[in-house]
């Protein structure tokens, strides 16, 4: 199933405009952070500098991505948080286990789309939500593939 461009952005995500695709490089140091406690590389370590492309990291591709911003946590587990953008791309098909972005029974939500013995559901990423079983008769509509996720920092209040 193809979505139609006219789909209509419910209460849950908000369809955040896509200018027209950058060129902006930006400086990409190719050194690992380490986020853990065991230390970390050499200030004195060589240091890879490339000019970076968020749109080609992203794969933006102009006409046919879309961002989204995410409200909830029913995909916390896949690092989808509340305020999250979503990066879709409508020319890919969902296949199990990928999250996708779709409209079911009038609501735009993001899934994970998943097939059992009994029927296919879109699953969440967070153990509290239950799985929804497709109706035979329900409407479901792919708008695309979440191919990405951007979290924006939020600063701790505590630290300001």
């Amino acid at each position: 199933m193809r979505a139609d461009k006219s789909i209509k952005v419910t209460e849950t995500l908000r369809l955040l405009p896509v200018r027209e695709v950058s060129t902006l490089l930006i400086p990409f140091v190719d050194v690992p952070v380490n986020c853990g406690n065991t230390g970390f590389p050499s200030p004195a370590e060589d240091h890879k500098h490339q000019k970076l492309s968020l749109d080609e990291l992203l794969n933006v591709k102009e006409n046919t991505t879309y961002f989204f911003e995410a409200a909830g946590d029913s995909m916390a587990d896949f690092g989808i948080q509340n305020g999250s953008v979503l990066v879709v791309d409508t020319t890919l098909d969902p296949i199990p286990g990928e999250a996708c972005l779709c409209r079911y029974n009038g609501s735009l939500m993001a899934k994970i789309v998943e097939k059992r013995k009994d029927g296919v559901y879109l699953v969440s990423a967070n153990p509290k939500e239950k799985a929804i079983k497709l109706e035979e008769n329900a409407e479901l509509v792919f708008f695309g593939v979440i191919t990405s996720v951007i979290n924006r920092r939020i600063r701790n209040k505590k630290s300001i």
